[in-house]
């Protein structure tokens, strides 16, 4: 039991270990990266385009002709 409790608090140590290795290397270049993004998408589409309905004809004549025929 003593060794399993200290082999999960040593994989515990190495995981925070590697997590703060990854924060440390990557950790302001992703913000920085992202934010440069989000602002050229932004400058590159100044107004959100409008939604649109689409609408299909009225087929009201043909439905009839179709229900009479059978």
């Amino acid at each position: 039991m003593p060794l399993t409790a200290f082999i999960a608090i040593c994989i515990l140590g190495i995981d925070f270990m590697v997590y703060a290795l990854f924060e440390w290397t990557y950790g302001d270049k992703r913000r920085a990266i992202s934010r440069k993004i989000a602002l050229l998408r932004s400058q590159a589409q100044p107004f959100r385009a409008r939604p649109f309905v689409v609408t299909f004809k009225n087929r009201s004549r043909s439905s009839v002709a179709r229900s009479t025929a059978a």
